[in-house]
């Protein structure tokens, strides 16, 4: 099949688990044999693929840049469409790529739940990008419009069926597939040899809970000797600062065990993952997100939240804990349970990960719902 994914931003730096979703999707799918591009305005860098990539340049006004950019997305797939006849479109919920009802009329498309921009406004209580205003009214409109809907997760799935006027029966779920990752040459992040590091894994921004995991730390220093923390992922820009620098302030009486790694990528993530004795994602709310999958993977123990993806993904007692959204103390109570516990010495048995989302498991399964679609669409 020649199969095109169209994005808003291809940088895995900013574009966190939709960048994630794409790179490790089309690697999967041109494995097994089908033509995959991506095409995007935004490729800051050259991620190690076996797809194609194709850049776009937009001349864009700001305040409607996303739904401005769906023009010129339906533009270039008339283009490739020309040299190779496509057979599935696959656009994500947040960049709004197929708004353009064109689109729809010419191509098979698929619009892929990740979390619209409505709700992370709402948890992270502000727009960050100009044109979120306009994006947020439109969204009802592109997800009720749209015939064929993918979503990583029952909880995604439920969110866009009770808000967004959207048919059930137009949504499958497939969940999102992770690389099993291979043994990578890095060097080891540094360490204290008798330390217990508690690590968070995601971008500093309020909808992530890093906030309440800050706060959650003070008492976890308090009580527990030779521990420290480690926020691995990017920054973001607040209106008063960043987030990193908040997050320092909340923690200045603990600085030495506070660790601030920034954006890392590939071996180098994965060597701070494994550097970690205990993961902890208290997101606000979260679809299937990669930062858990990765580190189930990679044996660790997670204490995530209840609520949301997480609770498709964690077995708690088994792979790790769930504790109430926005609730540092029970956040607190369940890191100092586990570390008293001694569950993060033993590396989680990561098979029924491995067996439930793998590529190998699940690329199979989208082939043949791309071919559904193929079929049902009529083109």
């Amino acid at each position: 099949m020649n199969i095109i994914f169209l994005t808003v931003n291809y940088s895995l730096r900013t574009s966190g688990g939709i960048g994630s979703y794409i790179h490790t999707t089309a690697n999967g799918l041109a494995r097994a044999g089908h033509s995959v591009t991506v095409v995007s305005p935004v490729i800051t860098e050259r991620v190690d693929g076996l797809y194609s990539l194709c850049r776009i340049e937009p001349e864009v006004e700001a305040s409607r840049r996303r739904l401005e950019l769906s023009k010129i997305f339906y533009s270039k797939l008339v283009e490739l469409n020309e040299i190779k006849p496509i057979d599935v479109v696959e656009a994500t919920d947040w960049g709004m790529e197929a708004f353009d009802s064109r689109m729809g009329d010419q191509f098979a498309v698929v619009v892929r739940l990740h979390t619209p921009n409505s709700v992370v406004d709402r948890l992270n209580g502000y727009s960050r990008l100009k044109d979120s205003s306009l994006v947020n009214e439109s969204e009802t409109e592109y997800f009720s419009n749209a015939k064929y809907l993918s979503s990583p997760s029952k909880a995604m799935e439920r969110l866009v069926v009770d808000n967004y006027r959207v048919d059930k029966n137009n949504v499958k779920v497939i969940n999102n597939p992770v690389d099993i990752f291979q043994e990578q040459k890095y060097k080891p992040f540094a360490k204290k040899t008798d330390s217990i590091r508690i690590g968070f894994l995601g971008r500093l921004e309020p909808r992530k809970g890093v906030y309440v995991f800050a706060e959650s730390l003070k008492p976890v220093f308090d009580q527990m000797d030779n521990v420290e923390s480690c926020f691995i992922g990017p920054d973001t820009r607040l209106n008063k600062g960043s987030a990193g620098n908040e997050l320092r302030k909340m923690l200045s009486l603990w600085s030495e065990m506070a660790l601030f790694t920034g954006h890392l990528d590939g071996a180098e993530k994965q060597a701070a993952i494994e550097s970690c004795d205990l993961i902890v994602l208290p997101s606000l709310w979260e679809n299937f997100p990669y930062a858990c999958l990765e580190s189930l993977v990679l044996g660790k123990y997670v204490i995530a939240t209840y609520g949301s993806g997480f609770d498709e993904i964690i077995t708690p007692g088994i792979n790790g804990d769930l504790v109430a959204p926005g609730d540092s103390k029970a956040l607190a109570k369940a890191v100092i349970d586990a570390l008293a516990g001694k569950k993060h010495l033993v590396k989680v048995d990561n098979r029924n990960v491995i067996e439930r989302f793998s590529v190998d498991k699940i690329i199979p399964e989208l082939t043949d719902y791309y071919k559904w679609v193929k079929e049902t669409s009529g083109h």
